[in-house]
């Protein structure tokens, strides 16, 4: 279950323009979290947009982002 939680590799994230967005949603929002002082918020936010970051672009597999085959 755990794993699963952490898991971004579905096929709603294949197209690039989905995963930018992931990434600077959490990205921006880590930037307001900093300009506002929230110091713990900020550090989360851009943690999960460098792990999105990593885990769309750095280590992207087009197979990963497929459905599973019907049986």
């Amino acid at each position: 279950m755990k794993k699963e939680m952490w898991n971004v590799k579905t096929p709603f994230f294949r197209p690039i323009w989905r995963r930018a967005v992931a990434c600077l949603t959490c990205l921006a929002w880590a930037g307001v979290e900093l300009v506002y002082g929230n110091a713990m918020f900020g550090a989360l936010f851009l943690v999960a947009g460098a792990y999105l970051v990593y885990q769309f672009f750095i280590t992207f597999n087009p197979k990963d982002f497929t459905p599973p085959p019907e049986s």
